[in-house]
């Protein structure tokens, strides 16, 4: 949930020319979880993805690679 802190890692794409609704867009970071939420959420124990991207298994750069390990 480090992403989530940082909000460094999110990039917007989108095919919207009109300004307002690209501002609109960007609302979907303006939040922000607790201490006590994130820790909720990391020690639900349920590690499960829709699209696991296996083909990065290997990559040096596998976004995933700690989770595979569990």
């Amino acid at each position: 949930f480090a992403a989530l802190r940082d909000g460094s890692k999110y990039c917007c794409y989108t095919e919207i020319c009109d300004s307002e609704r690209i501002v609109e867009n960007f609302k979907l970071f303006d939040f922000s979880l607790t201490e006590d939420e994130i820790q909720l959420l990391e020690s639900s124990g349920h590690r499960q993805r829709l699209f696991l991207h296996n083909y990065m298994e290997g990559h040096p750069e596998d976004p995933f690679a700690l989770e595979r390990k569990h």
